[in-house]
């Protein structure tokens, strides 16, 4: 049974100007090309700041470029990929929360006490949110292994540079391994991940999709230089996060027979490691740090305890210090002075006394 055609609207109708243009398969992968070049220009930093000129949003040229790379990021995102706005009665659970995030965003720069920095990162993240959804909407699983092989690329040469240009020793970091100027957490932070996606595509085997484009002893050398390099960083929590991480790929990834296969043989060198090396192992989790400082988290405890008494008469929006009010370090890196820190803490988001 034939049924009757619709006429076609007109050239003006927003019908026809509401649509995305196609986009080509081929340029799919430009999306992957902008998400590690956004990874890239975000953490790679090649000089250190003074506190007082990076929160008052004071520009120089690493910024410049930095800024930069997010704009140009963001024409091409909207010329190339245009999204539609979803009508009311059809917005998923993801876009729901990606305007949630947007509204978050805008809140928080109007009520920071550092507007100028606020703005800028509040930019910066609506790129990342335009640039993640349209990701998700065109570009597929290809595009997102793409994506997670640039990243392993980008660690694996990030370890190359910090192999051959040892970064100068900062406060307690003489023996912190990370590469240029970038701290040795957001390093650790880097390897963390990038063993994990590695670990990932160990596991994956010949399973289809599963997104191996090496040889599988590429992805096992990898893997052993950033779980190493990620030891010589010698960032505790991203340590934690790494094997939680890890054990969760594994539970995902083999069967339960295997499971049982590696928990019995990771128990035993968990158990043998520390019989062996129990004394080298609380060094490298000491830092050389005292008791003291490692019982208060650094001192983190304390600055939580001071912050919740004055928050409890603003709970929901917190309570943030003007932009030159401090706090006191204390510790053989601070030697007692007073450093540029906003004390928050609210429902909506929690911060205490966050040195800048």
């Amino acid at each position: 049974m034939n049924r009757p055609v619709p006429p076609a609207p007109a050239p003006g109708d927003r019908a026809t100007t509401s649509l995305p243009r196609p986009v080509a398969v081929t340029s799919r992968p430009l999306l992957a090309v902008l998400a590690v070049a956004l990874m890239i220009g975000s953490d790679l930093k090649v000089r250190v700041r003074d506190p007082t000129s990076a929160v008052s949003g004071q520009l120089d040229a690493a910024v410049l470029v930095e800024i930069a790379l997010f704009a140009a990021v963001a024409a091409l995102v909207i010329g190339l990929y245009p999204a539609r706005l979803p009508s009311p009665g059809r917005i998923t659970l993801v876009q729901g929360l990606t305007a949630l995030f947007v509204a978050d965003l805008l809140l928080s720069a109007v009520y920071s006490p550092f507007p100028a920095l606020a703005a800028v990162r509040m930019a910066e993240l609506l790129v990342w949110a335009a640039l993640a959804v349209r990701l998700g909407d065109i570009g597929g699983l290809p595009t997102l292994h793409r994506v997670a092989h640039g990243y392993i690329v980008a660690a694996t040469a990030a370890v190359g540079v910090g192999i051959a240009f040892r970064r100068p020793a900062v406060g307690l970091e003489p023996d912190r391994f990370s590469w240029l100027s970038v701290h040795p957490v957001v390093a650790a932070s880097w390897l963390g991940i990038s063993a994990v996606l590695l670990l990932s595509y160990l596991l994956t085997g010949a399973q289809p999709h599963g997104g191996r484009i090496w040889h599988p002893n590429v992805y096992l050398l990898l893997f052993t230089v950033h779980v190493a390099a990620l030891i010589a960083t010698h960032t505790r929590g991203a340590l934690a996060g790494f094997v939680a991480a890890a054990l969760t790929v594994i539970a995902g990834r083999v069967s339960l027979r295997r499971r049982a296969e590696f928990l019995v043989i990771g128990t035993a060198l968990v158990v043998v490691t520390w019989l062996i090396a129990a004394t080298p192992l609380r060094e490298y989790l000491a830092r050389g740090e005292s008791a003291a400082r490692l019982a208060t988290l650094n001192g983190r405890t304390q600055l939580w305890e001071l912050s919740w008494a004055p928050a409890q008469d603003r709970l929901w929006f917190g309570m943030a210090s003007p932009p030159h009010a401090g706090c006191s370090s204390t510790g053989p890196a601070s030697a007692g002075r007073t450093t540029p820190c906003r004390t928050s803490w609210s429902i909506r988001g929690s911060s205490a006394c966050s040195s800048t």
